[in-house]
């Protein structure tokens, strides 16, 4: 029997599980989870057309990060990220991640995002041209 993937969007990054992403437990560690959850950000930042350290004059930061982990993953698995934009604040927005390998939720988790003047390092808001351009997208 197959399984029902629903995909929130089009945001899907595949990474695959290195050997180097395996802790003492012999499954994905904590730590390694968070850098692919990183590099599967930058790629759909990318694919937006954004950089966390050029976003219109701004950069952005991290301020908070959730996960809720469902079950375990092994060297040799292919996960899937699936990266929705959440709530979009003044100064800030999150990211929704829902990460699968095949039809198993592996985790949820979510991440908030706040903008920087790259020069003060004092938080900003959003850049107009950065929510007109998730308008022109679709993603708000």
């Amino acid at each position: 029997m197959g399984c029902l993937y629903v995909i929130w969007g089009s945001n899907l990054i595949t990474l695959p599980v290195r050997i180097t992403d395996i802790n003492y437990g012999n499954h994905l560690g904590h730590i390694q989870l968070i850098g692919l959850m990183h590099e599967a950000r930058l790629q759909v930042f990318h694919t937006w057309g954004l950089s966390e350290t050029h976003c219109f004059g701004r950069a952005l930061v991290v301020r908070e990060l959730s996960i809720r982990y469902s079950k375990e993953s092994f060297y040799g698995d292919s996960l899937d990220f699936d990266i929705q934009l959440g709530v979009v604040k003044k100064c800030s927005f999150s990211l929704l991640y829902m990460i699968k390998r095949g039809c198993d939720t592996i985790a949820t988790a979510s991440i908030e995002l706040v903008c920087l003047d790259p020069n003060t390092r004092r938080i900003q808001s959003l850049p107009s041209q950065l929510l007109q351009s998730w308008n022109q997208k679709g993603l708000r």
